[in-house]
């Protein structure tokens, strides 16, 4: 849900207002057409779609007549999807993998994807802005085959400079970002997962680093197998606090000042680990 508001503007004795809601910032895919009378707002009940970045303009009406559009405005709505059709646009946007990972779509509703190699990691994206804070992130997630010290987990608040992404270099996008690792651990006869959360503001070597803001917290899964799914949900808010949840039980929070100003809308994935220390 969205509010837009606009001058009274463009023609003399106002009857309403037109508003246009598009995908593009030219108008040529024009989801939605809105008219109010001589209100100066509308509030939008948009549902969460994977086409989340929507651009309205508005124009006057008077009887028959009609004002010039408008500059576009462009709103960051909810993003939702299910991969129901396909993997859309989600797409590797950094890895050192080489060629040695695989990013597929399952017919049954789910993308699939794997690592070869030890010691490698692999970052999947649709390349679609957040909306404003205060949002939240929530993800279905399950491994398979998993190993002591594989991780898979979420991104967000990464950065893109609005070119190819990935670029030769990797150095286009998610070179700053948020990242939840989820590890899944064999140790002393246990099975265990645990998490940690880091902020990654540089990249060495094609591996990106940065401070650690939670470092390894168990979680309790009760007796659940380790291949099923798993909702994770991080928590952005406007204080700064990120807070993380596993199927809806808080299981961690802590207030960074820096997601408010690195990238407040950026840019979210998932992740793939088979090796942390």
């Amino acid at each position: 849900t969205f509010t837009v508001s606009w001058n009274a503007q463009g023609l003399a004795n106002v009857t309403g207002y037109e508003i246009q809601e598009a995908t593009d910032e030219n108008f040529n895919n024009v989801v939605n057409t809105y008219s109010v009378t001589t209100e100066t707002s509308i509030t939008i009940d948009g549902d969460a779609t994977r086409d989340n970045v929507r651009f309205l303009r508005v124009r006057a009406k008077s009887g028959n007549d009609l004002g010039q559009w408008s500059a576009p405005a462009m709103v960051i709505n909810n993003y939702r999807e299910g991969f129901g059709n396909g993997l859309q646009t989600w797409q590797m946007r950094r890895t050192d993998a080489g060629d040695d990972f695989t990013v597929e779509w399952k017919d049954e509703g789910s993308m699939q994807f794997k690592l070869d190699d030890d010691d490698d990691y692999l970052i999947i994206s649709p390349l679609q802005p957040a909306p404003s804070l205060p949002y939240r992130i929530e993800a279905n997630m399950s491994g398979r085959d998993l190993q002591d010290r594989h991780m898979y987990g979420i991104v967000f608040a990464a950065d893109w400079d609005g070119s190819a992404c990935p670029n030769n270099d990797f150095s286009s996008c998610f070179t700053e970002f948020y990242e939840l690792r989820i590890q899944y651990r064999e140790l002393n006869g246990r099975e265990f997962f645990e998490y940690k959360l880091k902020r990654n503001t540089e990249v060495n070597n094609n591996q990106p680093d940065g401070e650690t803001l939670i470092d390894w917290i168990e979680v309790d899964i009760d007796d659940d197998d380790k291949n099923d799914y798993f909702e994770w949900q991080i928590d952005v808010e406007l204080d700064g606090d990120i807070k993380i949840y596993l199927e809806n039980n808080r299981v961690g929070a802590i207030r960074d000042n820096d997601v408010l100003t690195s990238n407040p809308n950026g840019y979210f994935g998932v992740v793939a680990l088979t090796r942390d220390e």
